[in-house]
């Protein structure tokens, strides 16, 4: 009975979702831009708890999880600090002023495959901003995580190409880290010379 409860459940989010877009946006349309499929080497349990963990791990906030339904619900805001730092370099005060902010609302969707016990199909169904769409790049996030944390609690040789990506993935958030940190700097440093130059004195 899961499968199918499965299906109902992804079908009712998929019409709300189709409401929510709006008029012209058909159910063709609607699966297209809405869910992107993935599989995951690992029976449903431990499929599960490696997406709960790369949840965590790649900074979304999880809202609400109902394992036996397979469901998994949580929002991450990126708030692109290198592109806002681009804009700053270019524009000057103007770039400061311009929003950067994305907000990404993932469901992903674990569902036990009847004719292989040792795998989950994962869907990822995403809203950006509000706005039912992909970001293939978020999606492959998610999926390098899950994949290499399931494979690690099952005791599997991870592929290379799988380390790889994993590695590449830490390699940009270190990255991001730093700019993050470059730019927290940079308006320490305006702050300072703003104070100095009015007097003013914070406690």
């Amino acid at each position: 009975m899961r499968p199918l409860k499965h299906s109902l459940l992804i079908l009712v989010v998929l019409i709300l979702y189709a409401c929510a877009a709006g008029p012209g946006v058909g159910p063709g349309q609607l699966a297209t831009r809405a869910i992107e499929t993935r599989i995951i080497d690992a029976d449903f349990d431990t499929a599960y708890r490696a997406a709960s963990h790369a949840m965590f791990a790649l900074g979304f906030t999880i809202s609400h999880t109902e394992k036996e339904s397979g469901i998994l619900v949580g929002r991450f805001t990126d708030l692109h600090k290198g592109r806002k730092v681009g804009y700053v370099l270019l524009f000057g005060v103007v770039g400061a002023l311009i929003d950067t902010k994305e907000t990404f609302d993932v469901t992903l969707f674990l569902i036990p495959r009847r004719d292989e016990e040792n795998k989950t199909t994962l869907r990822i169904q995403m809203a950006i901003d509000g706005k039912l769409k992909l970001n293939n790049e978020v999606v492959s996030r998610i999926w390098i995580v899950t994949q290499r944390a399931a494979m690690l609690e099952a005791g599997v040789t991870i592929p290379e190409e799988l380390e790889e990506q994993f590695q590449k993935l830490e390699e940009e958030s270190a990255s991001a880290q730093n700019v993050a940190q470059e730019e927290f700097e940079r308006e320490e440093a305006e702050r300072k010379k703003h104070d100095e130059s009015t007097g003013l004195k914070r406690p």
